[in-house]
């Protein structure tokens, strides 16, 4: 969830912004000398460079082989 603020401020300096080949990591860049922000982690994003599994709840896990996602999918 992003706030209208921070939309805002980049929708205003979209010109001066440089993009990434990850969207996460520009958004992080863009953000990283605002003050007054509060990150905060959802654990349903697994990003983690080793998977802690197939859950559930997950939302998201990066950059799987299609063997990955087999072997996650069996430990459901």
């Amino acid at each position: 969830v992003i706030s209208r603020s921070i939309v805002d401020y980049i929708s205003r300096n979209h010109n001066d912004l440089v993009t990434y080949n990850s969207e996460d990591v520009s958004m992080g860049v863009w953000t990283a000398a605002l003050k007054g922000i509060n990150r905060v982690h959802d654990v349903r994003f697994d990003t983690q460079w080793r998977s802690r599994g197939c859950l559930n709840s997950m939302l998201i896990r990066h950059k799987q082989t299609p063997q990955d996602m087999l072997d996650m999918y069996s430990i459901l």
